[in-house]
């Protein structure tokens, strides 16, 4: 996926470029950033430092894994009995191209641990204070934190949904952010 951003701003004609990433598009964006020269600065909201999927977040991918692999088996068997499920999981086949989803949340239980440290671009983490696992991060990374070119701005009372749909409470930070000097040292 880094590789298809490349290529966009390749086709742009763009040699440097801001990335803004929230949630899966926040670890998109800061492997991307650990890897090229090429982000000049990038904004990550929703998401903690460390593997692209840990604690809660990979125990709950893998129980979808274990819940799911089977019933898209059958699916693609074509001995799926839809009866058989819950009407909970037939909406959510209806609603929700599943395969799909248990492709991407699969890969990230192998992406490796990005830290503070490994970015190479100037970097907003923005982080609502009610985002317990990105707020457990920051706590983890305080010392590392300080020697990153990551800037960490916490927004009270939002959650990891909040952090994208209460836009207007963290875009004057990121606006801040993005129209500053180049670099934050």
């Amino acid at each position: 996926m880094g590789q298809d951003i490349l290529a966009v701003a390749d086709a742009c004609d763009v040699e440097h470029f801001t990335i803004w990433g929230f949630s899966y598009g926040g670890n998109i964006g800061r492997y991307l950033a650990a890897q090229s020269e090429r982000v000049a600065k990038i904004i990550i909201m929703g998401i903690p430092f460390g593997l692209g999927a840990s604690g809660d977040f990979r125990r709950s991918i893998e129980d979808s894994r274990a819940h799911w692999a089977p019933i898209v088996q059958a699916q693609l068997d074509g001995t799926l009995d839809l009866k058989s499920l819950s009407q909970d999981d037939q909406d959510h086949l209806q609603r929700t191209n599943v395969p799909v989803t248990l492709a991407w949340l699969s890969a990230m239980l192998d992406w490796a641990a990005i830290e503070p440290a490994d970015l190479r671009c100037p970097t907003l983490w923005l982080v609502g204070s009610e985002n317990k696992n990105a707020m457990a991060s920051i706590q983890e990374c305080e010392e590392v934190l300080k020697e990153s070119k990551v800037q960490v701005r916490v927004v009270e009372g939002l959650n990891h949904l909040q952090e994208f749909t209460e836009i207007d409470k963290v875009l004057p930070a990121m606006r801040a952010f993005t129209q500053s000097d180049m670099s934050l040292r």
